[in-house]
């Protein structure tokens, strides 16, 4: 009889093309294809939305709306973590007593539930919350946002250490590891680089002649880093750059035109051009 797990995802995993969602969408692919049976609750906002590809992997998906800002803008939790605290997720959890693998503590609302503590339950931290969104604000020009991210990262300090009933974390990144190792010496700890689609480390296609930038440019500390590659680095060789993400801001576009030619910015990616940029830069 093939094992059974919860997943909660903090948005929907599919298409693949930026990091978390990588991470959850590839590991849902290998624990199907070494016959866990997967239950994945995830949630639609923005250009989130339900994907049939998914199917083809979980036993049951149940998808959730994620409410505006403002119905929790008076909320003592993280916004990340009380718009992911449907009472509907809650009530699918307790439909059985299966393990339940929390992905990012934005998926963590219900985890010191009581009803819950019975249950074996896994923390996949894709980042020290409370520093993102610290670095989130550092980076921000916008007032409104940058008092959101300071906001945010103040209560996420306090949240990040309240998830006492995890049996297991599996962290992502080294830092964050020994981080919730020595918060939480209770639990069980183990570091799992992320998951991906490649089956080998070495490349067994045909390299070209450009640089690759991938991330999520709508958000303002990767804005950054890609106009400091524009800027510092890009400007000074003719290599080719190709800048992929989603949302980039027009002052993308700009910094890239007055550079030259061999600077692309790719917006919004699919999943097929996003593998065909990693396998050719």
């Amino acid at each position: 009889m093939a094992k059974t797990v919860h997943i909660i995802s903090w948005e929907v995993p599919y298409p693949p093309t930026k990091g978390g969602v990588i991470d959850v969408f590839f590991k849902i692919k290998a624990l199907a294809k070494n016959g866990v049976e997967i239950i994945l609750h995830c949630f639609v906002y923005d250009e989130s939305v339900p994907n049939k590809v998914l199917e083809t992997y979980c036993k049951k998906i149940y998808y959730y709306n994620r409410p505006s800002y403002m119905q929790y803008v008076t909320s003592k939790l993280p916004f990340i973590v009380a718009s992911r605290k449907p009472p509907e997720l809650l009530q699918n959890l307790l439909l059985d007593k299966h393990p339940i693998i929390f992905e990012g503590v934005h998926t963590c609302g219900f985890l010191n539930e009581r009803d819950l503590r019975p249950r074996n339950k896994i923390v996949r931290p894709q980042n020290i919350e409370t520093e993102y969104y610290t670095q989130l604000a550092e980076h921000e020009t916008n007032f409104v946002k940058k008092s959101y991210y300071k906001e945010e990262a103040k209560r996420l300090k306090t949240f990040e250490l309240e998830l006492h009933n995890t049996d297991f974390f599996v962290a992502v990144a080294q830092q964050d590891h020994h981080f919730f190792e020595a918060e939480y010496s209770n639990s069980l700890h183990k570091l799992i680089p992320s998951f991906h689609g490649f089956a080998s480390h070495k490349p067994n296609f045909e390299l070209h002649n450009f640089c690759l930038y991938q991330g999520n440019l709508a958000i303002a500390e990767n804005q950054s880093s890609a106009l400091f590659l524009i800027q510092n680095v890009f400007s000074k060789t003719k290599t080719n750059l190709v800048i992929a993400g989603a949302n980039p801001p027009q002052a993308l576009y700009t910094a890239a035109a007055s550079i030259g030619s061999h600077i692309k910015i790719l917006a919004n990616p699919t999943a097929l051009q996003m593998e065909q940029l990693m396998q050719h830069a």
